[in-house]
């Protein structure tokens, strides 16, 4: 039997490096537009943070009465939907969604005194003094 003959490839290795792809260059800075005034939207959230506003009630609701004639007048879907903004698994037929939305909105009204949180004018004498107040003066004094 004859040998087979293996074919060597010719190509230089000079051409493959002499060729080399050119060279991103790195962004130093780069800004985001977005219409939005930073300053604003930081003072709003530091008053946040420090009036100690909690978010939206999902409810919409701070009654029980009122929420559970809520729930009596709306479908499937829409309590589903209640569910979901609220952060409750939205399963099992209208019974048992409507348990585990009164349950979650018996436990998110635990602590709830009814009332809302007063963001203080400047020089307010409601705690003068204090950090706080140097914090909202701060932020008063951004506008």
């Amino acid at each position: 039997m004859a040998k087979k003959q293996t074919k060597k490839s010719t190509a230089s290795k000079s051409t493959a490096m002499t060729s080399k792809k050119p060279v991103a260059k790195k962004l130093e800075s780069m800004e985001q537009t977005h219409g939005k005034l930073e300053s604003v939207v930081g003072a709003a959230q530091d008053l946040d943070k420090i009036l100690g506003i909690r978010q939206k009630n999902p409810f919409k609701s701070t009654s029980l009465e009122q929420f559970e004639e809520a729930l009596s007048s709306m479908n499937l879907t829409d309590m589903r939907e209640m569910a979901v903004t609220a952060g409750i698994f939205p399963s099992g037929n209208r019974t048992v969604l409507k348990k585990k939305l009164i349950k979650g909105f018996s436990s998110y009204c635990k602590g709830l005194d009814n009332s809302r949180a007063v963001i203080p004018v400047k020089n307010n004498s409601t705690f003068p003094d204090s950090s706080l107040q140097k914090e909202i003066d701060a932020i008063w004094s951004k506008k």
